[in-house]
């Protein structure tokens, strides 16, 4: 019922174009801070300037509920390029360890690179990057939790001599006596 403005309607009612389908306004903003957009495509407006275009248009609401608008109208395409980028190369980065791991770190690996699927999508009707604290916290917590323990997972290279006299750790600090006996017994 509260779905359509008549109070009744199908399935097959919802779309976009049908005036009837309830959208609380948004595609009112959505239009306002597209038509905005357009006066800056490459680089914005600045920083949350959607909400000042709201106002300006007489909302008192000022989230558009859309965040791939609200960052193009604010960061213009250049922003969300960058932005995009990044969710990709997180993705590659994860799935490229996945294909390394074993066992259920890889489980872990996959499932946080596919999570970026659900973001990206509910970006568009929701105000995900906002409210992160409610949608992004075990996601990002699942993507550090595999970070570490793929570089957990990783052998620990080898010292590395410093050219001096003196043998040192891979940190560049000088090496004990026994350490260098170790070192070479392990050569």
């Amino acid at each position: 019922r509260l779905m359509f403005h008549s109070g009744a309607g199908t399935l097959q009612d919802v779309r976009w174009g049908n005036d009837n389908l309830q959208l609380s306004g948004r595609r009112a903003m959505w239009e306002v801070l597209w038509d905005h957009w357009k006066t800056s495509r490459w680089t914005g407006h600045g920083l949350n300037s959607s909400r000042s275009a709201l106002a300006t248009a007489g909302y008192t609401a000022y989230l558009p509920h859309n965040d791939w608008l609200k960052l193009l109208h604010d960061l213009g395409i250049a922003g969300v390029s960058c932005f995009g980028l990044s969710m990709i190369v997180q993705v590659v980065a994860l799935l490229r360890m996945a294909e390394r791991l074993k066992g259920r770190i890889r489980s872990l690996a996959f499932a946080a690179a596919s999570a970026f699927v659900p973001f990206s999508v509910i970006m568009i009707s929701d105000n995900v990057t906002l409210y992160v604290q409610y949608y992004s916290n075990l996601h990002f917590a699942l993507v550090g939790i595999v970070y570490s323990a793929a570089q957990y997972r990783q052998p620990a290279s080898p010292p590395v001599p410093f050219s001096g006299d003196q043998e040192s750790s891979s940190d560049g600090r000088p090496m004990t006596e026994e350490a260098n006996q170790r070192l070479a017994a392990n050569a």
